[in-house]
């Protein structure tokens, strides 16, 4: 599976559905995948991920999708580790492309939000 994937990776076109923007591979139910489909613009919402896990394993899904995992419901599992994801691949972009990450109040509020959302869904 693929940790970033989201509508924006989907062309449909003839009724076929390719899948672009292969930036990492998982294997497994794809939690985070699930979790990264709302995007990373707004706070996490657990209660709509939760319905499109749910949506997701009534379609055919894998069941383990609603397992618990670390004692944490598979919502907040897979969003608050789609936000380290997100941290990471954030940090790492900043570092060629941000000469002074100091001077960008965006950047400063991107991480912290970001930090503090991943903190918060992870029980840390």
């Amino acid at each position: 599976m693929h940790s970033e994937f989201h509508p924006e990776s989907l062309h449909i076109r003839d009724d076929r559905v390719h899948l672009y923007d292969l930036a990492r591979a998982f294997r497994g139910p794809g939690l985070l995948d699930l979790a990264s489909w709302h995007g990373t613009v707004h706070a996490p919402d657990p209660d709509r991920t939760r319905a499109f896990l749910e949506s997701y394993v009534q379609a055919g899904g894998s069941a383990s999708a609603l397992t618990r995992r670390g004692g944490l419901t598979p919502q907040d599992w897979a969003l608050g580790w789609h936000r380290v994801w997100v941290l990471e691949w954030f940090l790492a972009q900043a570092l060629v492309w941000i000469g002074d990450v100091t001077a960008d109040p965006a950047y400063t509020t991107v991480v912290r939000r970001h930090t503090h959302d991943a903190a918060r869904l992870l029980n840390i």
